[in-house]
Order: C-alpha cells, then structure tokens, then sequence
C-alpha cells in the first residue's frame, strides 16, 4: 500500500488496521503486508516513526534527562548511498557534491548529533533538522504539526515496545500505581 504515517497513518489505520494506528505503525516498522516496501518511503517513515518515538519517550523521563531526534542532513559521502541504483550513485551524487548546499561532509553531519547534546531538558522530545527545503546547515526544531500528534506518538510507542519487546512506563503509570 506505500502509505508513509505522515501522509495517512490514520487512512493506513482505517483501511487495514481497523483504525488501530499503532498497528499501522508496526506494519510500517516491519514493512508488513498491508505495506509496499519503497525505499525513499521507508526512510521518510522511519524518521517520523523515531520523531514520534523520541517525542513520547520524552514524556517518559524523569526530570533532568532529554532526548531528541535529530537528522543529520544529507551526506553522500557515507555509506547511506551504497543502495542506490547506478544513475544515482554515478550522476546523482556527484552533480549534488557539486552544487552548494545539496550535501555535506559525514563529519558535518556527525557534527549535528554533537550540537544536539548541548540542548536543554526543556526542548526534550523535538525534532531537529535543516530548516525547511534545506538539506544542509544549522538545525532546528521542525514544528510540522504531524509532528506534534500526541496520538501518532503514542501509537508509534506501542508499536517499538511490541516490537522490540522493550517497554519504559509513563510517569502517569507510575503514580497511578503508587
């Protein structure tokens, strides 16, 4: 179906997962049935997976520690590329070397992660990434509304705990129990 979550996780949802997002969102993970695999997709997905991920998990923490999602612009130069059909990888690539501002250096790129680890608790949960229609640069805080969607969040929590196996309690959980 090649339906990204940005584009409809909720139509994904309706049409293949009873309105249930957080199995749209599994399926997603997985590249499930209900999902036609597509490269460019699946990684525009995977960031808003771990956006709303990072997002919900923030909500998480205890106060004093953050997270953020952070993408690193775009880097030809690492081996992100090695996919990539051949008129890609031999006139794509180097025409965007080429032309200021398509692409930087794998250490620029790593550089964001770094500056990122500088941020406040109180910015904990953004997504930072070139300002928009940028694919190189300083970063920012990406204040799409999908992004913000506490219910797409939280249906992407649920699906990495199932599928990672791996749960971290929301603080409402825990006083609820105390």
């Amino acid at each position: 179906m090649g339906t990204s979550p940005r584009a409809g996780s909720d139509a994904l949802a309706a049409a293949k997962h009873n309105g249930d997002r957080s199995a749209a969102v599994e399926a997603l993970v997985r590249s499930g049935p209900t999902v036609k695999y597509e490269p460019n997709r699946a990684y525009a997905d995977a960031k808003l997976i771990v956006a709303w991920w990072a997002a919900a998990l923030a909500r998480r923490l205890p106060p004093g520690m953050a997270v953020y999602a952070v993408s690193p612009g775009s880097a030809p130069d690492t081996k992100a590329v090695r996919n990539l059909g051949p008129v890609m990888k031999s006139l794509m690539i180097p025409l965007t070397k080429l032309i200021p501002g398509m692409s930087q250096t794998p250490e620029a790129a790593a550089g964001r992660y770094l500056q990122a680890s500088k941020f406040r608790t109180d910015v904990s949960g953004q997504f930072f990434a070139s300002p928009p229609k940028k694919l190189t640069g300083p970063i920012e805080v990406m204040r799409h509304p999908h992004l913000h969607d506490q219910v797409n969040q939280e249906a992407a929590w649920k699906a990495i705990v199932k599928v990672s196996r791996a749960d971290f309690p929301h603080p409402a959980s825990l006083s609820a129990m105390s």
